[in-house]
């Protein structure tokens, strides 16, 4: 089993609540654990350490899943909203938009747009 961390609460053996970056720090330094590990994220061998998946379910109680492998991804962490045309966008910080400026174009992150700006698709910023 392979998702996204923020998906899933994971716990360890003894019902404990274990945080998908903790484990990641904990385990660096074992090096065959890593099945991926580059610029997009790391993806972690964790079946012999008794990690599981807990999903909630209807009754109130849940249900254990074990983890095999923990994907984490390398995305900027940060999220804003950034108002484009009539809509409202919820965006990572990193995200890289296209606006005109002047006869030109140019790429600019999604913490420095400025209300205003018009982007390479003709549409305005207005938060």
């Amino acid at each position: 089993m392979s998702v996204p961390p923020s998906q899933i609460i994971l716990v360890n053996g003894e019902g404990q609540i274990v945080k998908a970056d903790q484990l990641r720090d904990l385990l660096a330094g074992d090096e065959w654990r890593f099945i991926v590990n580059d610029e997009i994220g790391s993806i972690l061998y964790i079946g012999d350490l008794n990690i599981y998946s807990a999903e909630p379910l209807e009754s109130g109680k849940y249900q254990l899943n074990k983890v095999l492998e923990l994907q984490i991804k390398r995305f900027g962490k940060k999220t804003i909203r950034k108002q484009i045309g009539a809509k409202v966008f919820s965006v990572t910080e990193d995200a890289i938009f296209v606006v005109r400026e002047g006869s030109g174009l140019r790429k600019v992150y999604a913490k420095n747009l400025i209300p205003g700006s018009i982007l390479a698709t003709g549409e305005k910023v207005f938060r």
